[in-house]
């Protein structure tokens, strides 16, 4: 597998679990039973540099539990991979916090997220290190809601790197199996034969949970349209889909 292809595959896997932490404080998703298999069993969670909230999955675990509820959004303005070993990479995160208060009023901030993530042999990622820091006060004082957003970008990057990894292995078995956790079988008779070196978003409806995604296919670009349905779980699921 060349450098590039691994780039792309840890960079979805990372949006995977990026999207899917922060739509986990918004809405109802997966229990947090599963929801802490995004963290490695060592993960520290800090803030501002100074505060220790979690240290390790159990801690992980009570620090989720004793959150007071809240109408929360958490918009990721920027995530990039950095400084790379061959089991670790750095990654930055801009984003943009909203929560609405109890007179009404949205309050929040701007923040920067410093996180390490920890690949496994098949380059999913889990947080090993996050730090958040907020910088400014938010703008922004109208509320936007991020949980379908967050849900469907972590659905598709999850779907990303199913596809790349395929595209490169050639497993069968790994395509079917990871299509069955998104519940998207119907995929299977449409992608098995494909081998897709590329994959970009070319439209995304969070009002209707759709998207379009380009696939680039021996050099052939191919549109992919799925309608989704939300349900609490992992991911989305699909309803429909369209291999153009």
């Amino acid at each position: 597998m060349t450098n590039q292809k691994i780039q792309q595959i840890r960079y979805h896997a990372v949006c995977d679990i990026a999207h899917r932490w922060f739509a986990f404080f918004e809405g109802e998703t997966e229990d947090l039973s599963r929801h802490i298999d995004i963290f490695s069993e060592d993960v520290l969670l800090v803030h501002g540099g100074t505060h220790l909230l979690a240290r390790g999955k159990a801690a992980m675990a009570r620090w989720f539990s004793q959150l007071p509820p809240e109408k929360g959004s958490h918009v990721i303005r920027r995530i990039e991979l950095g400084k790379q070993t061959d089991h670790e990479a750095e990654v930055i995160m801009d984003i943009g916090y909203q929560a609405v208060r109890e007179d009404g009023k949205v309050g929040g901030a701007l923040s920067e997220y410093q996180t390490t993530v920890s690949f496994d042999k098949d380059h999913n990622a889990v947080f090993t290190f996050l730090q958040k820091t907020p910088l400014y006060p938010n703008p922004d004082t109208t509320f936007r809601d991020s949980f379908a957003e967050n849900r469907l970008k972590s659905f598709i990057a999850r779907l990303s790197y199913s596809v790349l990894r395929f595209s490169v292995e050639g497993n069968e078995a790994f395509l079917q199996g990871a299509l069955d956790e998104i519940r998207g079988n119907s995929l299977y008779p449409l992608l098995k034969n494909s081998c897709i070196s590329h994959v970009h978003t070319e439209n995304m409806d969070t009002d209707n949970l759709s998207c379009t995604l380009s696939l680039s296919d021996h050099g052939i670009l191919r549109k992919l349209d799925l309608v989704l349905n939300e349900s609490p779980g992992r991911w989305l699921t699909i309803r429909h889909v369209t291999l153009g």
